[in-house]
């Protein structure tokens, strides 16, 4: 049997915190995040959700997955 020891924590989307990020995941689409400005500040963002549709990246690639 696999026993793991993951240890999780929260960060506030800060742009300081999005921008020093390799990729952000997006899993969930909810109407609490924006994500204009989340797309604005990143440099990757795997989209689950399809909360993007519609955005241009910019600076910002967004992957559909």
């Amino acid at each position: 049997m696999r026993h793991h020891s993951i240890h999780l924590s929260s960060e506030p989307l800060t742009e300081e915190f999005v921008t020093g990020q390799d990729c952000l995941v997006i899993v969930t689409a909810h109407d609490a995040f924006d994500f204009p400005w989340i797309v604005r500040h990143a440099r990757l963002v795997v989209d689950t959700r399809n909360a993007t549709r519609g955005l241009a990246g910019g600076n910002c690639r967004i992957v559909k997955a």
